[in-house]
């Protein structure tokens, strides 16, 4: 497996741009909080409905108009849960 070079540097990168590596403990928690979510997922695959239960572009408004600059803390919510 490959790897990056933490200590790499770019003159047209500007200072918030800086490589940060993901702590190996908040790794591994985010992927067991998605491991979980999957598995979740398909025990309840068949109570899930086959159609879609949203209007078409319902969620171009709730989206911001750029990308976010810097990361976001990966957290549950409701609105990441499987349906119930």
């Amino acid at each position: 497996m490959g790897s990056l070079d933490v200590n790499f540097t770019d003159s047209s990168l500007s200072q918030t741009d800086v490589f940060k590596p993901l702590d190996p403990e908040d790794f591994r928690k985010q992927a067991h909080q998605m491991v979980d979510f999957i598995a979740d997922y398909y025990a309840k695959i068949e109570s899930y409905p086959v159609l879609t239960q949203v209007q078409p572009n319902y969620l171009r408004s709730r989206l911001p108009s750029t990308a976010p600059t810097s990361p976001n803390p990966c957290k549950p919510s409701s609105t990441t849960s499987p349906p119930t």
